[in-house]
């Protein structure tokens, strides 16, 4: 409760096999929505779900209702390939239309994407290193409306989704692909080995990258948090020990102290 007193409510989710949460998201109704993967075989869906059956190690978007005693839906999310195969959800984002949209990490060359995306081709299908999805899921959870990839030849992770005012979806996270997709213009263009983070925005239908950049710094750097304002400026939080990580003029700290220091960065709003 608001006093921190009381138990309002506790639940378990979960099958006999491992169930790990990584996204958390509240509606306006009270309803609890949760996302992350599992390796359960019996992991509890609800009947008319856009994905009933499990098959490994897939990603899985499931509500609760405000009291926690039920489940409003839940769905199973992942590629049909048995083979190294795991789907994982890290992001979730409520829209107004009732729709629901996730972001994670996908090395399922089968995951499924929809006609007229951005990336309908698995990177490397073969070695399936990984690749980031964005899916976007009905009202009723029934039916996959856009789902895309987003990645390079190389593994990619994502940390986190926003949606913008004009109902665009940015992700940010860490890329070790040098043939990542950026955009002309962009802050910067150029891959730092091993791995680099990146910040991206794709149109609402999920069909266009809007913008994508990297946030350059040749040490060890992540990204963890991104959000939007009003101007449509981006802001990221994260991690950083590169001793060349790019600091504004004027900027609060912009002498790397020799550590791990948390980095906060804004994008106009083309993060040019």
């Amino acid at each position: 409760d608001p006093s921190g007193s009381n138990l309002i409510f506790s639940t378990i989710v979960k099958g006999r096999g491992v169930c790990n949460v990584e996204a958390l998201a509240l509606g306006e109704d009270g309803t609890v929505t949760i996302g992350g993967y599992t390796g359960s075989a019996d992991f509890p869906t609800t009947q008319g779900a856009f994905d009933e059956t499990y098959v490994i190690a897939e990603g899985f978007i499931t509500r609760l209702t405000p009291d926690g005693s039920n489940l409003v839906y839940s769905t199973l999310l992942g590629g049909r390939f048995i083979g190294a195969a795991t789907d994982r959800i890290y992001a979730i984002v409520l829209e107004p239309s009732g729709s629901v949209v996730v972001a994670g990490d996908t090395r399922s060359p089968d995951f499924p994407v929809t006609a007229g995306a951005f990336d309908v081709t698995p990177e490397a299908p073969v070695t399936m290193s990984g690749d980031v999805f964005v899916s976007r899921l009905s009202p009723d959870r029934s039916s996959l409306m856009q789902s895309t990839f987003l990645g390079g030849s190389l593994v990619e992770h994502v940390a986190d989704l926003a949606v913008d005012s004009t109902g665009s979806l940015i992700l940010c996270g860490l890329t070790g692909s040098s043939d990542f997709p950026v955009t002309q213009g962009a802050y910067s263009t150029t891959f730092v080995p091993s791995f680099s983070q990146f910040v991206a925005r794709l149109d609402p239908t999920l069909s266009r990258l809007e913008f994508s950049t990297f946030i350059p710094g040749s040490g060890s750097d992540t990204l963890a948090v991104v959000e939007s304002d009003a101007s449509g400026a981006v802001t990221v939080i994260g991690r950083s020990n590169s001793a060349d990580y790019p600091a504004a003029p004027g900027s609060f700290d912009s002498t790397p102290n020799g550590g791990s220091a948390v980095v906060v960065a804004r994008l106009d709003p083309t993060a040019s």
